[in-house]
């Protein structure tokens, strides 16, 4: 009797050893003590007996059990985590919003059900969203017919607005209401979402699409089409590691190596809000598929299985997004084609070539017909034909003032404007745009500069345009307020003069002991090829 505290109770809260070692929800509250499961209570098991309960925080525990009747909900950015198993006869929700998602991860070979609401922004004006399943079983049919997942439909063709990628023919297969032809799909005979693949899919107006399945408690893994763009996915209903700052030897890019182009080792993301691909690969910051996340990746010639393991899943609080590149040097150069923008990304690596590095470097996405694009090109004009969207090159102090070749396509004869955006680069550091048609040499890094020139399809615009680097200590230096630089490139053969100066204006090369080694006026290039000169100090005037 010493073991018992007597008070006021109905009998069926005084069934002994009930509720020693775990949280019980029922008659709308927490049961003993009115405290929820947290990340500590591993070796306690929640019971969901009666009623909706809604957790809004992280948990683990031995075993999870909702009995007939009974709703768990856990909000977004929280995670379960279930040591043993998980038994559901009643609703197991996740929820996820605009900048987070829920996320369960559980052992055992228990099949559970459980329903994932996936928060995507709609709207006819809106951009679509690159999806994936992250439970089994969900029928595509009762997907694209419920009203609460407000899927957009054609007015004229009643195509519904969820489409799979055709490998074969490049192009998107819709699935339809039975009205439709092929090779679009009637959903009625569609079957479930293939695990592991991605989908296309628009919702009418901002919320919530709903995935309603069995959770995949294994590794999973989907055929790629080879030399081909394929569209997968995550298949869980948790975060998987993408690249080798989570785990340099568990991650998707890595593990799949082999079945990747060696130039396109990464992961390509559509980024809704900028329009745009986002390229993921081992020199990105720390990187988490959310899930519900559809990637394109490019095959490799012989193809092959891109797999997932199941030993991958982890909870994150934020989506991938939100945790961009942070630490190296990065230059991101803009062209605007009159509205429509293109971006190719250089990042300064320390260890990297002026090659090809596999899994670092990283060709443009070519899934999608572009009118207008920008990328670069190989420092050692290696893989001639590779239209980068993000290249790794040395250190600076590798590989000063060396060019780095530009390329621009164009349909058509345009206008386009060249500008650029920096992240952790050295403020003695300047940033010129060469255009060799022109004879031009134009200064980017200064804020709110740019260069806006004619490009014609019939030009050869991928031997036109460098970026150039240079120091302040090795050359350049800003005279005044007029932005006057002087600076020599290509390993001195040239001495380029920028800004300030009128079509009467000349200069003078002098050596120290004041002697003329040099002298010209000044023309439109304002870009000089100097005699030869032993290395020495240099004055202009």
């Amino acid at each position: 009797t010493s073991e018992w505290t007597i008070s006021s109770a109905a009998i069926s809260n005084m069934t002994p050893g009930a509720l020693e070692n775990e949280y019980r929800f029922y008659n709308s509250i927490w049961h003993p003590d009115l405290s929820v499961p947290t990340s500590s209570s591993e070796a306690k098991d929640v019971v969901i007996q009666s009623g909706s309960a809604t957790i809004s925080t992280s948990f683990d525990c031995s075993n999870l059990n909702i009995y007939s009747g009974g709703t768990l909900e856990l909000s977004q950015g929280k995670g379960i985590t279930v040591v043993d198993a998980i038994r559901n006869n009643g609703l197991l929700k996740l929820k996820s919003d605009s900048i987070c998602s829920a996320s369960i991860m559980a052992n055992g070979d228990y099949s559970f059900s459980l329903q994932y609401d996936l928060f995507v922004v709609g709207g006819a004006t809106n951009p679509w969203h690159l999806i994936s399943s992250p439970v089994k079983n969900q029928s595509i049919n009762n997907f694209v017919t419920s009203s609460d997942n407000n899927i957009q439909t054609s007015n004229t063709t009643q195509n519904y607005a969820l489409a799979v990628f055709n490998t074969s023919t490049d192009l998107w297969n819709y699935y339809h209401n039975g009205s439709g032809t092929s090779p679009n799909i009637s959903a009625s005979i569609a079957g479930d979402f293939v695990m592991a693949n991605g989908y296309s899919m628009l919702r009418s107006t901002s919320g919530d699409v709903s995935f309603i399945g069995e959770y995949m408690t294994e590794s999973e893994a989907i055929t790629l089409t080879a030399d081909k763009w394929n569209l997968v996915g995550n298949p869980y209903p948790s975060f998987i590691n993408v690249n080798s700052l989570v785990d340099a030897n568990d991650n998707i890019i890595s593990l799949n190596t082999g079945s990747l182009n060696d130039a396109y080792e990464a992961i390509y993301l559509w980024d809704a809000t900028a329009e745009e691909y986002k390229i993921i690969n081992q020199i990105s910051s720390a990187t988490y598929l959310n899930p519900g996340q559809g990637f394109y990746v490019l095959a490799d010639s012989d193809g092959g299985d891109f797999s997932f393991n199941e030993t991958m899943q982890s909870h994150q609080s934020g989506d991938w997004f939100e945790r961009r590149i942070v630490g190296s040097p990065t230059m991101n150069l803009i062209a605007d084609f009159g509205g429509s923008q293109s971006i190719t990304e250089v990042k300064y690596i320390e260890g990297a070539t002026i090659g090809l590095d596999q899994g670092y470097d990283a060709g443009r996405f070519t899934g999608e017909t572009a009118n207008y694009f920008i990328s670069s090109k190989f420092m050692d004009a290696s893989f001639f034909e590779l239209n980068l969207a993000l290249q790794c090159i040395p250190s600076f102090n590798t590989i000063e003032s060396d060019p780095i070749p530009i390329n621009v396509f164009a349909i058509e004869e345009t206008q386009i404007t060249f500008s650029l955006e920096l992240g952790n680069f050295p403020e003695d550091t300047f940033v010129f745009i060469e255009d060799v048609l022109l004879d031009t040499s134009t200064r980017l890094d200064v804020e709110g500069s740019s260069y806006t020139t004619i490009v014609n399809e019939d030009t050869n615009n991928s031997e036109r345009f460098f970026l150039h680097t240079q120091t302040s200590t090795i050359g350049i230096e800003v005279l005044d307020e007029n932005s006057i630089s002087i600076f020599t490139s290509d390993q001195g053969q040239f001495l380029n003069v920028v800004g300030g100066v009128t079509e009467k204006s000349s200069f003078r090369l002098f050596d120290s002991l004041g002697r003329i080694v040099f002298e010209s006026e000044l023309r439109k290039s304002n870009k000089f090829r100097l005699p030869i000169l032993p290395k020495a100090v240099y004055i202009v005037q």
